[in-house]
């Protein structure tokens, strides 16, 4: 894990944030390397909610980028490409092309983990990190609602 520190306002607050983020990567059962694309949704959701759960702080703004709605409507388009690896695809669904919005992925992986939470308030973070992305979008329910 590389991270790179600038003196700008608000520094402090946003390595402690960082940290915690990368930290969820860093410890999750299944290797970053190599995921799909539901993987990826569901680490970087999985990641910024562990993030607010052990520092606190706002939603950021790439987890909050589309509204449930939309983030509903995005995975829905994107469903049939879940199991893709495709870098290009990638590098569209979270950073934004003429096909998704900026930001998509962080924000459906946002929506996926907390409707998850809400429906298994009892799971802890040891045993969330070991889920299978697959089963935790199946447990989130939220393709059905």
């Amino acid at each position: 894990m590389n991270i790179f520190i600038t003196g700008t306002a608000g520094w402090k607050t946003s390595l402690r944030e960082t940290i915690a983020h990368e930290y969820c990567h860093s410890i999750t059962k299944y290797p970053i390397a190599n995921n799909s694309i539901l993987d990826a949704i569901i680490y970087e959701g999985m990641a910024e909610h562990y993030r607010e759960n052990v520092v606190g702080g706002k939603t950021a703004p790439w987890a909050s980028a589309l509204s449930r709605n939309e983030s509903k409507a995005q995975l829905k388009k994107l469903k049939s490409k879940l199991n893709s690896k495709s870098h290009k695809l990638f590098q569209q669904v979270f950073f934004g092309s003429s096909e998704y919005p900026l930001w998509t992925g962080y924000s459906i992986g946002y929506q996926i983990i907390k409707e998850f939470m809400k429906r298994s308030p009892n799971v802890t973070w040891k045993e969330i990190m070991a889920l299978d992305p697959k089963k935790i979008l199946r447990q989130s329910k939220i393709m059905n609602t």
